[in-house]
């Protein structure tokens, strides 16, 4: 008795291993393009956010007048 529950326990932990194995491979063949494109938008995010031309210092507001000059709507 103790042997039979041992192999169908078995069993179904290489069962279920194998289909997590193919659902894992699946998802990431299926949607490699949208991952690789989602992780070069994060690795871009943050230059293109910090690093701004004629973005405000840290913690100051456009002026209006600012604004104008730089063409930038409110």
């Amino acid at each position: 008795m103790k042997k039979t529950i041992f192999v169908y326990g078995l069993l179904g932990g290489v069962l279920i291993a194998g289909l997590k194995l193919i659902e894992y491979r699946f998802l990431v063949v299926e949607h490699s393009l949208e991952i690789y494109g989602g992780l070069v938008a994060l690795s871009l995010t943050p230059p293109g956010r910090c690093d701004r031309p004629g973005a405000p210092p840290q913690g100051r507001a456009w002026s209006e007048s600012a604004r104008c000059r730089a063409m930038i709507s409110p």
